[in-house]
């Protein structure tokens, strides 16, 4: 009798990620008109005076833990020992490879995340806090 995996992670991993941002465009183009009023709330709520003291904290917070963990594990974690193990005829290409991973978690996933929390409905929004 063979000995196989069940779920193969190398393979279901990227596949969900793929589902996951298809889903999450899906929502973003369903409901495209409210995204101008999106953007408005994010720079809004982006540039006050609590917002730039807050940002000020946050420099002074990073510039002690710099090299800390972010939600990609970049250099920490299991991922530097997936990249260590590649074989690739070129450093080069894996460290690239490795650079696109960090962007699109960060950049694309992350966005794309914060793109449906604020397209939530203002009617769900009133339960937030058990104000019902």
């Amino acid at each position: 009798m063979e000995d196989t995996e069940a779920v193969r992670p190398d393979l279901l991993v990227p596949v969900m990620a793929v589902c996951y941002f298809m889903i999450t465009l899906f929502i973003i183009f369903s409901n495209i008109g409210s995204l101008p009023g999106i953007f408005s709330r994010i720079f809004r709520e982006a540039f006050g005076f609590r917002q730039i003291a807050a940002g000020g904290f946050g420099a002074v917070l990073m510039n002690g833990i710099k090299r800390g963990l972010f939600s990609n594990e970049a250099g920490s974690g299991s991922t530097p020992c997936a990249a260590a193990a590649a074989e690739c005829d070129q450093p080069v290409k894996a460290g690239l490879v490795q650079a696109l991973g960090v962007f699109v978690d960060t950049i694309v996933i992350c966005s794309c995340t914060a793109m449906i929390m604020l397209l939530a409905p203002e009617e769900l929004k009133e339960y937030e806090d058990g104000k019902k």
